[in-house]
Protein backbone atom coordinates (compact mmCIF):
# COMPACT_ATOMS: atom_id res chain seq x y z
CA UNK A 1 0.00 0.00 0.00
CA UNK A 2 2.63 2.43 0.75
CA UNK A 3 5.15 1.94 -2.18
CA UNK A 4 3.83 -0.47 -4.41
CA UNK A 5 0.27 0.34 -5.19
CA UNK A 6 1.43 4.31 -5.67
CA UNK A 7 4.00 2.84 -8.34
CA UNK A 8 1.47 1.01 -10.14
CA UNK A 9 -1.12 4.09 -10.12
CA UNK A 10 1.49 6.33 -11.53
CA UNK A 11 2.36 3.36 -14.05
CA UNK A 12 -0.92 3.70 -15.39
CA UNK A 13 -1.07 7.47 -15.87
CA UNK A 14 2.79 7.25 -17.27
CA UNK A 15 1.55 5.09 -19.97
CA UNK A 16 -1.27 7.06 -20.88
CA UNK A 17 0.66 10.11 -20.82
CA UNK A 18 3.40 8.27 -23.49
CA UNK A 19 0.85 6.98 -25.72
CA UNK A 20 -0.84 10.39 -26.21
CA UNK A 21 2.34 11.67 -27.54
CA UNK A 22 4.02 8.88 -29.64
CA UNK A 23 2.78 7.37 -32.85
CA UNK A 24 5.13 4.96 -32.11
CA UNK A 25 3.99 2.00 -30.06
CA UNK A 26 8.06 0.54 -29.89
CA UNK A 27 8.88 3.95 -28.71
CA UNK A 28 6.25 4.07 -26.15
CA UNK A 29 6.87 0.63 -24.96
CA UNK A 30 10.15 1.03 -24.57
CA UNK A 31 10.18 4.21 -22.84
CA UNK A 32 7.54 2.68 -20.43
CA UNK A 33 9.51 -0.52 -19.74
CA UNK A 34 12.89 0.87 -19.16
CA UNK A 35 11.34 3.42 -16.89
CA UNK A 36 9.30 1.16 -14.91
CA UNK A 37 11.35 -2.11 -15.36
CA UNK A 38 14.39 -1.12 -15.86
CA UNK A 39 15.46 1.78 -13.97
CA UNK A 40 16.27 2.02 -9.70
CA UNK A 41 12.42 3.22 -9.47
CA UNK A 42 11.13 -0.64 -10.21
CA UNK A 43 13.89 -1.69 -7.60
CA UNK A 44 12.95 1.19 -4.81
CA UNK A 45 9.15 0.68 -5.27
CA UNK A 46 9.63 -2.33 -3.56
CA UNK A 47 11.08 -1.32 -1.00
CA UNK A 48 9.91 0.33 1.92
CA UNK A 49 11.94 3.62 0.97
CA UNK A 50 11.13 6.99 0.04
CA UNK A 51 13.44 6.86 -3.17
CA UNK A 52 10.75 6.65 -5.41
CA UNK A 53 8.22 8.77 -4.30
CA UNK A 54 9.96 11.56 -5.08
CA UNK A 55 10.66 10.28 -8.40
CA UNK A 56 7.40 9.78 -9.25
CA UNK A 57 6.28 12.73 -7.86
CA UNK A 58 8.97 14.61 -9.83
CA UNK A 59 7.47 12.79 -13.03
CA UNK A 60 4.02 13.54 -12.06
CA UNK A 61 4.65 17.35 -11.80
CA UNK A 62 5.85 17.15 -15.36
CA UNK A 63 3.41 15.53 -16.69
CA UNK A 64 0.94 18.04 -15.36
CA UNK A 65 3.13 20.79 -16.73
CA UNK A 66 3.48 19.77 -20.27
CA UNK A 67 -0.53 18.77 -20.57
CA UNK A 68 -0.61 22.38 -19.38
CA UNK A 69 1.34 23.63 -22.04
CA UNK A 70 0.22 21.39 -24.75
CA UNK A 71 -3.44 22.53 -23.92
CA UNK A 72 -2.60 26.00 -24.36
CA UNK A 73 -0.48 25.30 -27.63
CA UNK A 74 -3.78 23.66 -28.69
CA UNK A 75 -5.79 26.51 -27.99
CA UNK A 76 -3.52 29.00 -30.07
CA UNK A 77 -3.43 27.04 -32.55
CA UNK A 78 -7.33 27.12 -32.87
CA UNK A 79 -7.29 30.98 -32.40
CA UNK A 80 -8.69 30.82 -28.56
CA UNK A 81 -7.39 32.34 -25.52
CA UNK A 82 -5.97 29.42 -23.24
CA UNK A 83 -8.33 28.44 -20.55
CA UNK A 84 -7.43 28.64 -16.85
CA UNK A 85 -6.56 24.75 -16.84
CA UNK A 86 -6.54 25.01 -13.10
CA UNK A 87 -6.72 21.37 -11.92
CA UNK A 88 -3.28 20.86 -13.72
CA UNK A 89 -1.88 23.95 -12.26
CA UNK A 90 -2.91 22.51 -9.08
CA UNK A 91 -1.70 19.29 -9.84
CA UNK A 92 1.85 20.37 -10.78
CA UNK A 93 1.99 21.92 -7.47
CA UNK A 94 0.96 19.36 -5.37
CA UNK A 95 3.40 16.54 -6.61
CA UNK A 96 6.05 19.50 -7.11
CA UNK A 97 6.01 19.68 -3.57
CA UNK A 98 5.35 16.35 -2.62
CA UNK A 99 9.05 15.81 -3.56
CA UNK A 100 10.47 17.25 -0.79
CA UNK A 101 7.53 15.81 1.51
CA UNK A 102 9.00 12.64 1.10
CA UNK A 103 12.87 13.31 1.04
CA UNK A 104 14.73 16.76 2.02
CA UNK A 105 17.27 16.56 -0.86
CA UNK A 106 14.88 16.15 -3.38
CA UNK A 107 14.20 19.83 -2.40
CA UNK A 108 16.39 20.65 -5.64
CA UNK A 109 13.27 19.19 -7.69
CA UNK A 110 10.54 21.26 -6.05
CA UNK A 111 12.82 24.11 -6.95
CA UNK A 112 13.00 22.97 -10.43
CA UNK A 113 9.21 22.11 -11.04
CA UNK A 114 8.73 26.25 -9.14
CA UNK A 115 10.99 27.78 -11.66
CA UNK A 116 8.76 26.15 -14.31
CA UNK A 117 5.57 27.26 -13.25
CA UNK A 118 7.02 31.08 -12.89
CA UNK A 119 8.32 31.20 -16.29
CA UNK A 120 5.29 29.30 -18.36
CA UNK A 121 3.40 31.91 -16.17
CA UNK A 122 5.25 34.75 -18.08
CA UNK A 123 3.00 35.61 -20.96
CA UNK A 124 4.24 39.17 -22.03
CA UNK A 125 7.11 40.75 -22.54
CA UNK A 126 8.81 37.27 -22.04
CA UNK A 127 12.13 39.31 -22.45
CA UNK A 128 12.28 40.43 -19.74
CA UNK A 129 12.42 37.28 -18.65
CA UNK A 130 16.24 37.39 -19.71
CA UNK A 131 16.62 40.84 -17.63
CA UNK A 132 15.15 38.95 -14.52
CA UNK A 133 17.33 36.41 -14.58
CA UNK A 134 20.24 38.33 -15.01
CA UNK A 135 19.41 40.62 -11.97
CA UNK A 136 19.00 37.38 -9.89
CA UNK A 137 22.36 36.27 -10.93
CA UNK A 138 23.74 39.37 -9.84
CA UNK A 139 22.11 39.27 -6.30
CA UNK A 140 23.16 36.13 -5.96
CA UNK A 141 27.04 37.13 -6.91
CA UNK A 142 26.78 40.20 -4.47
CA UNK A 143 25.57 37.97 -1.83
CA UNK A 144 27.92 34.91 -1.84
CA UNK A 145 31.16 36.99 -2.95
CA UNK A 146 30.97 40.17 -1.74
CA UNK A 147 28.09 40.07 1.39
CA UNK A 148 26.28 42.84 0.40
CA UNK A 149 23.01 42.29 1.32
CA UNK A 150 21.44 45.20 0.13
CA UNK A 151 22.33 45.38 -3.28
CA UNK A 152 21.57 41.55 -3.33
CA UNK A 153 18.22 42.68 -2.02
CA UNK A 154 18.23 45.22 -4.57
CA UNK A 155 18.84 42.55 -7.08
CA UNK A 156 15.94 40.41 -6.27
CA UNK A 157 13.30 43.12 -6.07
CA UNK A 158 14.06 44.22 -9.42
CA UNK A 159 14.29 40.51 -10.70
CA UNK A 160 10.28 40.04 -9.25
CA UNK A 161 9.22 43.03 -10.55
CA UNK A 162 10.43 42.46 -14.26
CA UNK A 163 8.94 39.54 -13.96
CA UNK A 164 5.93 40.32 -12.47
CA UNK A 165 5.67 43.01 -15.30
CA UNK A 166 5.31 39.50 -17.52
CA UNK A 167 1.77 37.81 -15.51
CA UNK A 168 -1.63 38.11 -17.15
CA UNK A 169 -4.39 37.50 -15.03
CA UNK A 170 -4.76 34.17 -16.39
CA UNK A 171 -1.08 33.33 -15.11
CA UNK A 172 -1.83 34.69 -11.80
CA UNK A 173 -4.78 32.59 -11.46
CA UNK A 174 -2.72 29.64 -12.10
CA UNK A 175 -0.05 30.46 -9.77
CA UNK A 176 -2.44 30.75 -7.02
CA UNK A 177 -3.91 26.88 -8.27
CA UNK A 178 -0.24 25.90 -7.89
CA UNK A 179 0.25 26.82 -4.74
CA UNK A 180 -2.98 25.92 -3.25
CA UNK A 181 -1.78 22.49 -4.13
CA UNK A 182 1.89 22.85 -3.04
CA UNK A 183 0.58 23.98 0.16
CA UNK A 184 -1.03 20.58 1.17
CA UNK A 185 2.69 18.76 1.09
CA UNK A 186 4.11 21.70 2.82
CA UNK A 187 2.11 21.88 5.46
CA UNK A 188 2.21 18.00 6.13
CA UNK A 189 5.88 17.88 6.12
CA UNK A 190 5.71 21.03 8.81
CA UNK A 191 3.25 19.47 10.56
CA UNK A 192 5.68 16.16 10.67
CA UNK A 193 8.61 18.67 12.04
CA UNK A 194 5.94 20.08 14.96
CA UNK A 195 5.32 16.69 15.94
CA UNK A 196 8.76 15.04 15.91
CA UNK A 197 11.10 17.58 16.54
CA UNK A 198 8.97 20.16 18.41
CA UNK A 199 9.53 22.98 15.75
CA UNK A 200 7.96 23.61 12.43
CA UNK A 201 11.17 24.28 10.95
CA UNK A 202 13.51 22.10 12.29
CA UNK A 203 14.44 19.25 10.53
CA UNK A 204 16.15 15.76 11.30
CA UNK A 205 19.32 17.20 10.13
CA UNK A 206 18.94 19.34 13.38
CA UNK A 207 19.71 16.21 15.09
CA UNK A 208 22.88 14.70 13.44
CA UNK A 209 25.09 13.34 15.77
CA UNK A 210 28.42 14.53 14.10
CA UNK A 211 27.00 18.16 12.26
CA UNK A 212 30.25 17.69 9.75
Amino acid sequence: FGTVLPALVFAWFWHRFLAARSRSRTLREAAFFSTMAGSSIFAYAEAFTSHAHNALCLAAAVMALATLRQRDAADRVEGRDPTLQLPMAFLAGLFGAGCSLFEYPAGIASGAVALWLLANASERRRALLVVACVALGAGALAFAKYGRKRAAAGCVALAVGLWGATLTRRSVTRLVAAGAGGAIPTGLLLFFHKRAFGDPLKTGYSFLENPT
